[in-house]
């Protein structure tokens, strides 16, 4: 009941649609006052005594019984309210319909504020920017405090890659707000989030975090929401405040900032990035007699300009410098591109860097310049989830070609993924091979991938170390950390299909690399194409 009563107290600062602050806090200090002495001693009674007054004054008004009958209304209505917030939650149609009480929570939460959301930055920019205001006003208010609040964004690095290019404006101003305002702005893999909420009983909840309450967001399948409070010290409801608080605290640790696109976003975080030349093998990627430089070396005879457009750790375009190539190396994730620079000192070479999004590179590339091959391997495209995004790319891929210049781009052999799917996911080290022996692209000892989740338009990889070697127990307890991969997995003949469907030709295929077909507009029912971990496509741009 103390807290219940904290609760209504508190809530003496909601805007009023038909009656004054002053009624409520007359009855609920007449009505409450005996349960809560302790809180009311905490008051500035100086103030209470001043609104008191004035209360009184109108009550010997000829209003006295309209006065006396809208004051308890309204204590009922705010009781009633303090009791949902804290039992069943409070339900709102709409998000906005709990405006007025966050301008409440903000003006007595104290500082700072700390919360999640599971939207896109454009999205929340376009549905939330009452909140932002709202948050804008209480950091005005506060400018000593300024600075130490934060907003977590659970959301996967290709769905900010998704927004930026579908809303940049959005995601610009969504961003400058942020930077203007003081306030971090980080995202962390909604997968990695709800682990950590399930662990403190939070289900799927977005919360606020103030220090002296915590408010619970739970979205409803309507669109509306029902909120939740929690108070420090209290037990009787879970999840608790304390849950709440280690609940941010540990995915603050986990989270990564929310860059600017020109310097990158990040698809794999630092941790994933660091361990990557683990898993790739970056000798036998760059090895003159492996399978990867037979292949280059052949496809890429009598052509000179050459833009790795997936560079990732730069093991092709170092591999090509030193051949003497020119490259442009572009890669997005910027903890990536910092792995390509260093691998590129340690070979004593030097990238020439960029960062474009594949989907408007041809646009944001300066002076209209066309390379004789673009590189796009590693299984790259595939990070890419939507449908028309990757169309896109393609185009773009081939717009920056010369006439006769050739696109080399490869995909994991998804079909047979799919088609075992049950037997992968139930024991993923006896039947999905590259989970044990690595692949022709991927072949690093240390560090190994899986598919950890299967679905026709979405898999998820996951990395577990491998030092020393697995022998049948749980990969979950090796499992490396930081966010997982979403990959859209392209069914039999489809990225063939898009190489077609947007201008390319002559186009040859190459299974686990070692060519198969040339010439094709299909892909040939062999079985050392059905049989390969990776399926690989050099196709040409006409004469335009």
């Amino acid at each position: 009941m103390v807290a219940l009563v904290r609760l209504v107290l508190i809530l003496f600062g909601l805007p009023l649609r038909l009656y004054s602050r002053e009624l409520v806090l007359l009855a609920l200090a007449v009505g409450l006052a005996f349960l809560a002495l302790d809180r009311l001693r905490t008051w500035d009674f100086g103030d209470l005594l001043q609104n008191l007054g004035e209360i009184a004054r109108l009550s010997n008004g000829s209003g006295r019984e309209l006065l006396h009958a809208l004051t308890h209304r309204q204590v009922a209505e705010t009781v009633e309210l303090a009791e949902s917030l804290q039992r069943d939650g409070l339900y709102a149609s709409t998000t906005q319909e709990s405006a007025p009480l966050f301008d409440t929570l903000f003006a007595i939460g104290g500082a700072p504020y700390r919360g999640t959301d599971r939207h896109s930055p454009s999205d929340y920019f376009e549905a939330y920017g009452w909140f932002l205001e709202q948050h804008g006003r209480s950091l005005a208010d506060r400018p000593l405090s300024s600075g130490a609040d934060l907003r977590i964004l659970t959301v996967s690095p290709q769905q900010l890659r998704q927004d930026f290019f579908e809303d940049s404006s959005s995601y610009l101003a969504f961003r400058e707000w942020h930077k203007k305002n003081g306030v971090s702005l980080l995202w962390v893999d909604p997968g990695q989030a709800s682990e950590l909420a399930a662990q403190f009983g939070l289900g799927d909840a977005d919360v606020g975090l103030w220090p002296r309450f915590a408010l619970l967001f739970y979205p409803r399948k309507d669109g509306g929401v029902t909120l939740g409070i929690r108070f420090p010290g209290q037990t009787d409801h879970e999840p608790s405040y304390r849950a709440v608080k280690e609940y941010i605290g540990r995915l603050e640790a986990a989270a990564q900032p929310v860059d600017d696109p020109d310097s990158g976003i990040e698809l794999f975080g630092a941790e994933l990035a660091s361990a990557w030349g683990a898993y790739v093998d970056v000798h036998a990627r760059m090895d003159p007699r492996g399978r990867v430089a037979r292949m280059l070396d052949s496809e890429l005879q009598g052509r000179t300009y050459i833009l790795d457009a997936a560079a990732g750790m730069g093991c092709e375009s170092v591999y090509l410098l030193k051949r003497g190539f020119s490259v442009e190396s572009n890669e997005i994730d910027p903890f990536l591109a910092l792995e390509a620079e260093q691998l590129a000192q340690r070979h004593g070479m030097s990238l020439r860097l960029s960062h474009h999004l594949w989907e408007t590179m041809y646009a944001t590339m300066s002076g209209n310049f066309k390379f004789d091959a673009t590189l796009v391997l590693g299984n790259a495209l595939s990070l890419v989830t939507n449908a028309e995004h990757r169309r896109a790319c393609i185009r773009s891929f081939r717009d920056v070609l010369a006439p006769h210049g050739i696109l080399v781009i490869d995909e994991r052999n998804y079909p047979q993924i799919l088609a075992q799917r049950e037997h992968i996911l139930k024991n993923p080290l006896k039947a999905f091979g590259p989970a044990t022996k690595g692949d022709v692209m991927f072949q690093g000892d240390q560090i190994r991938g899986y598919p950890a989740a299967i679905s026709p338009d979405l898999i998820v990889w996951d990395f577990f170390l491998n030092g020393p070697a697995l022998r049948g127990e749980d990969l979950s307890r090796r499992r490396l950390g930081g966010p997982l991969l979403e990959l859209y997995p392209f069914k039999r003949g489809e990225l063939l299909s898009l190489l077609v469907e947007t201008g390319f030709y002559r186009i040859k295929v190459y299974a686990d690399l070692e060519l198969v077909a040339e010439d094709i507009n299909e892909v040939p029912n062999d079985p050392r194409v059905t049989g390969a971990d990776f399926l690989t496509y050099v196709a040409e741009k006409p004469l335009d």
